[in-house]
């Protein structure tokens, strides 16, 4: 993250409002049981690329983000980002996007996103997310640019957790 502006830590916020901060990593294990549940979820649908674990240690070690949305006390949604670094451009990309009641938060986020990506000098945001994330996302300008097909040799759950 040697690219990557200095971050605020999260305010507090009115218990009616909702917020979407980034989230230090020093705070990461404080609110970790709040959202780990988030995440085991999420990483299902990654068909054995990551593990609930492997997602806390990246943003532990810095090379991923924590941000999460929040009313009160009450966590709505969690999204890890990194940056994507092309021959050509950068992106601000967003491998994990989770939570509930996503319509509640999304425009807080993509603004605190958008900021920080271009305060990052980024051509944009990207996401790999299943094909129901495209009805989502459209009407902010997102467009889906091309579909993964996985061939996979073994069965990825053979090994897993």
């Amino acid at each position: 993250m040697s690219d990557a502006m200095e971050l605020e830590r999260p305010v507090e916020a009115p218990a009616d409002e909702m917020l979407a901060s980034f989230v230090p990593k020093e705070l990461i294990p404080e609110i970790w049981p709040k959202v780990r549940h988030y995440i085991t979820e999420v990483v299902k649908h990654t068909h054995g690329r990551y593990t609930t674990e492997d997602v806390l240690d990246a943003v532990m070690d810095g090379s991923h983000l924590f941000w999460m949305a929040f009313k009160g006390q009450d966590v709505y949604g969690v999204i890890i980002t990194t940056f994507a670094q092309y021959p050509r451009a950068k992106f601000l990309s967003c491998p994990f996007v989770t939570g509930k009641n996503f319509s509640e938060w999304k425009d807080p986020m993509l603004k605190v996103l958008r900021k920080w990506a271009e305060d990052n000098q980024c051509d944009g945001i990207e996401s790999t997310a299943r094909l129901g994330w495209s009805r989502i996302f459209k009407d902010d300008g997102y467009e889906a640019q091309w579909q993964t097909f996985q061939l996979p040799l073994y069965d990825p759950r053979e090994g897993s957790e």
